[in-house]
Parts: structure tokens; sequence; C-alpha cells
């Protein structure tokens, strides 16, 4: 997974509309309000993303909550009973005085397998 630059907007174009969508609907209506408590601002976010979500769009005539029932639901799957770990693997030669370089991080390794290839997450 590669993440996109920082401060490149261009690079995630659909996300940043998606971002300036919650900011004018949102946001906006919550400026002047005043929260005593996170569970008070997250009900207030709630319900104006419910009213979002129900609005139809105006290009497609129809709400995101309409297109989300319709077409992603029966696409969802049942969670996996494990949990996914994220991990990258890669090789890595040991070096004569036992470590191996990861990410230009090194790390100390047994010595009996000083010259062999490891592989290392």
């Amino acid at each position: 997974m590669q993440p996109t630059r920082p401060r490149k907007p261009r690079d995630k174009g659909k996300v940043e509309g998606a971002v300036l969508i919650v900011e004018r609907w949102i946001l906006a209506r919550l400026r002047n309000m005043q929260f005593f408590s996170v569970e008070a601002l997250n009900a207030a976010i709630a319900e104006l993303l419910a009213d979002l979500n129900d609005r139809p769009m105006r290009r497609i005539g129809r709400s995101r909550r309409d297109l989300f029932i319709e077409i992603e639901r029966p696409a969802l799957r049942d969670l996996p009973l494990e949990p996914f770990e994220y991990a990258e693997w890669k090789q890595a030669k040991v070096h004569p005085d036992y470590h191996i370089d990861v990410l230009h991080s090194f790390y100390s390794v047994p010595h009996r397998l000083i010259g062999k290839k490891v592989d290392i997450r």
C-alpha cells in the first residue's frame, strides 16, 4: 500500500472532494455550536451525517444511502474470524557484525546466521 504524498490534493481528488463535502455540510453547521463532551459532539455529527447521506446527489439524483444499500451492501462479505495483520516481507543478508539493515535501522541476529539470507518482516 503506497500512501499519497502529503499536501498534494491532486493525488487524491475523490478523497479531497469528500473532505470538502464534510467541511461544507457538517463542520460549517457545527461552527457556532458549543459542546461540553465528545459524546455530544459525536451525536451532532451523526445526525448531520445521516442527513447528508439521505440527501439526493445532484448529478445522480439518488442519495448516498440508497447507493450503498443497492450496490455496496450486497457486495460486503463477513469479516474474517482472525483480524488482518499487515506485513511486508523482505530478504536481507546478515552482515559480518551479525546485524541486518531494515529501512536504515540495524537489528542484531544470532551470530550463526552471518553471511546467510534471512526473511524479515
